[in-house]
């Protein structure tokens, strides 16, 4: 898993989010239950043993079978709450974040509904809110991988939100990636530009939501 860490585009909520009282809590659990277990296992007729083999050992009291039981599952569970996927938001649009996309070379636009960037920052793109499609501005500039992760994000942003997402005025380099995330690439007749969109999409009313430059 260590050596396939770049392949992953999301951070846990433990490393990425600021420390909340809905993280300090399964914290605080998986301190306590490991401390619990940890004590378990430096003494009795089951010290040898791991604990779910304790939880079903003829050898153990009912009281410790149900508390290791316990504390398992508690531990279990709260570690599963700390490693979620961070709640991945877009970047407020501002003057801030415009001259961070320009610094990286990516359209920066006057006006736009927000930016989405990479994992590491080293990469990303504005975008524009339609009705039931939220439309990148060209394809993410920066970094190469964290581009990549840049689009992930931004699939991701759009289903939590119930939308299509759509990427104009994109190169051939990331054409791969776009259909990975399920969307067909159309020549917008200028070059080597191309329209990324779900292939079940209206092109011609896509089109009427597209910024004037289209």
């Amino acid at each position: 898993m260590a050596a396939l860490r770049s392949a992953f585009y999301r951070d846990s909520r433990l490393a990425r989010e600021p420390l909340s009282a809905e993280a300090a809590v399964p914290l605080l659990a998986v301190g306590a239950c490991g401390f619990t277990l940890a004590l378990i296992a430096y003494g009795g007729k089951v010290a040898d043993e791991s604990w779910w083999t304790v939880v079903i050992s003829p050898l153990a009291p009912d009281s410790l079978r149900f508390t290791v039981g316990i504390t398992g599952v508690l531990l279990l569970a709260a570690m599963v709450r700390l490693l979620r996927p961070a709640r991945m938001v877009a970047t407020a649009w501002g003057p801030e974040t415009r001259a961070r996309l320009a610094s990286l070379g990516a359209l920066a636009p006057a006006e736009a509904d927000g930016a989405v960037f990479g994992e590491g920052d080293r990469a990303g793109f504005a975008f524009l809110k339609r009705d039931g499609v939220w439309l990148a501005l060209g394809d993410p500039a920066g970094d190469r991988r964290d581009a990549i992760s840049a689009i992930w994000r931004f699939r991701d942003l759009c289903e939590r939100a119930g939308v299509d997402p759509a990427f104009w005025r994109v190169g051939p380099d990331l054409l791969r990636i776009y259909g990975d995330i399920g969307l067909t690439a159309v020549s917008l007749g200028e070059g080597s530009l191309y329209l990324a969109l779900r292939a079940e999409k209206d092109l011609a009313q896509l089109r009427e939501l597209l910024p004037r430059e289209a």
